[in-house]
Order: C-alpha cells, then sequence, then structure tokens
C-alpha cells in the first residue's frame, strides 16, 4: 500500500462566463446561484464535505476517485439542463485532484485543472485510482496550463453499471491497490412522492428531490408563505432515505401509523409509507401535503 492510501479526492466546481454584477441579481433566475444550488445538492448526494466555497465556486473532498468523478458527472448533468439567460454563455468548469497533506495546494490544483467550459478534468492519479469501467469516460488531454498528466471526462456518456453497487459506489481509495468488490444488481426507484397533481421518483439516477416555494425545487409550492424558498430535501444516502429540514417552521414527518414528528434545521430517516407538511403540523386530514410511498 502507497503513502496515498485512503486519500480522499478534491472535486473544484467553478461557475464562468458571467460578471461579479449578475451575482446578487434576481436570486430565482440567477444563473450563479441556480447552479451552485444543484452543485451543492449534489455534494450532499454523494456524500462529499465542502471544504471551501465563494460566491462562484465549490471545493468538496469526496472519500474515492469512483465517488468523485461520478459527482463531477452529476454536477454537469444538472447544470446543462438550466437555460442560458444572458449573452455571455454561463458555464460549468471541474476540476478532480488528489487531496494533498497541505490543503491550500490540493485546492489550488483541483482549482487549476478547472478549465473546460462545460467539461471535467481529472489528474491521472484520479483516474488510476477509479474503478477501470470509468476509464471509457477519460481521455489523455493536453492543456498549456497544466503541467501534469491529465484526462478529459467525458460526463455525457452513459455511465457504465458495473461501477455502481445498488446505490453506493463501489471503488479503491485513492493508492490503495484491493480489489473492487463484485457489484450488485442496482435498484432504480427509492422512493415516490404525490403532492397534488404532482408525482416524482428518488432514483438512482435522481438520488435528491428539493421541496420549496423556489421555482428550482422539484415539488414547488407556489404562493404558501409557511414553506420556506428552500424547505427541505430528501436524499438516498448509503442506503437510507434521508429528510433534511433546513426552513424556518420545520417539516412535519406522520407515518402510516399516524405518529408525527417535526424537525427544524435538522435529518430524519424516512421509510413505509406516510404524509410530509411543510411549515406545519399534521391536522388530521390525509388528503393533505406530500404523499411518501418507499420502494
Amino acid at each position: 500500500m502507497s503513502d496515498n492510501a485512503g486519500q480522499r479526492v478534491l472535486v473544484y466546481a467553478i461557475v464562468s462566463g458571467i460578471g461579479a454584477d449578475s451575482v446578487d441579481k434576481d436570486e430565482d433566475n440567477n444563473p450563479v446561484k441556480r447552479r451552485l444550488n444543484r452543485v451543492d445538492r449534489v455534494i450532499a448526494a454523494y456524500q462529499g464535505e465542502v471544504v471551501d466555497r465563494s460566491p462562484y465556486s465549490y471545493c468538496a473532498a469526496f472519500r474515492t476517485a469512483d465517488t468523485a468523478v461520478l459527482a463531477a458527472c452529476e454536477m454537469q448533468h444538472r447544470c446543462s439542463s438550466l437555460p442560458q439567460q444572458f449573452k455571455r454563455h454561463v458555464s460549468l468548469r471541474v476540476g478532480i485532484h488528489p487531496e494533498s497533506d497541505t490543503p491550500n495546494a490540493a485546492n489550488e490544483n483541483a482549482e487549476g485543472l478547472a478549465v473546460l467550459d462545460n467539461g471535467i478534468v481529472a489528474s491521472e492519479n484520479v483516474i488510476a485510482a477509479s474503478n477501470p469501467e470509468l476509464h471509457a469516460l477519460a481521455s489523455p488531454l493536453k492543456a498549456p496550463s497544466i503541467d501534469i498528466p491529465v484526462f478529459s471526462v467525458d460526463w455525457r456518456l452513459e455511465i457504465p453499471m458495473g461501477v455502481m453497487n445498488g446505490d453506493l459506489i463501489v471503488s479503491t481509495p485513492v493508492g490503495d491497490g484491493q480489489k473492487n468488490p463484485k457489484p450488485a444488481k442496482a435498484k432504480s426507484v427509492f422512493l415516490k412522492l404525490s403532492y397534488k397533481e404532482k408525482k416524482i421518483e428518488l432514483t438512482r439516477d435522481i438520488p435528491v428531490v428539493s421541496l420549496g416555494r423556489d421555482p428550482q425545487n422539484d415539488l414547488v409550492f407556489e404562493n404558501d408563505f409557511l414553506v420556506s424558498r428552500n424547505h427541505c430535501r430528501i436524499e438516498w444516502r448509503a442506503g437510507r432515505l434521508v429528510l433534511t429540514d433546513t426552513s424556518t417552521n420545520g417539516t412535519s414527518v406522520t407515518d402510516e401509523h399516524g405518529k408525527e414528528v417535526l424537525i427544524r434545521k435538522s435529518s430524519i430517516d424516512i421509510s413505509g409509507k406516510g404524509l410530509i407538511l411543510l411549515g406545519r403540523t399534521f391536522p388530521g386530514d390525509l388528503g393533505c401535503g406530500v404523499h411518501f410511498e418507499t420502494c
């Protein structure tokens, strides 16, 4: 085992192509904040740790090379669906590099690789440590501004099924030569949500759903001022469905047996069937709120 065994991998994501004068304007449609919000959700879904952030960027640490690469691909997928709103093209640039014993140096290395508009650049060490099936996404890249061997990762290609072990990422920590476990059959749908006429599924490909008044949420509550703009999210995390409240008024979860739990600025595991109420407690009416059913 090398000296890097167990070394984490940094993903640096930065929004480029727009001036600083646009950062604080019109939050509902702000292209920088909308992209960074999606990056933040991906970091949470893949159990990353935010180590640095700015008005334009995030830097997060992930446990393995596979997790870092897959999270980077998910960031690009989610941001690519957002519309362009300015004459200047807004893009997301992502760099991936192993964490160093000197945090600032590692940050700078990951940041230095974020050079491709709507692209991902990973250092050779990251690709070498990743699952061999992920190598199909990587191509050697020559960039004048980068003086180490690097690869471009094509996030538009289909992710090989062998990389996934159910919902969990299967990979070897950087520097660890242990053989990857044999992947199991992946489960497709983990949770079903329904609210009025809208239905949402939380799946392996969509591991996080968000709820709130903000139009960018997956489930939007218009004109309900007991609901916060970004009220709560539900994510599939290491075999568990976790609801995290980030609101002012809290979130109520009532199971199929009528037991209610109110959380505020905290998280709770959910399972079975039940009702989720945003900003209010259970009134005894099963016809209201968001119905959930785990699969």
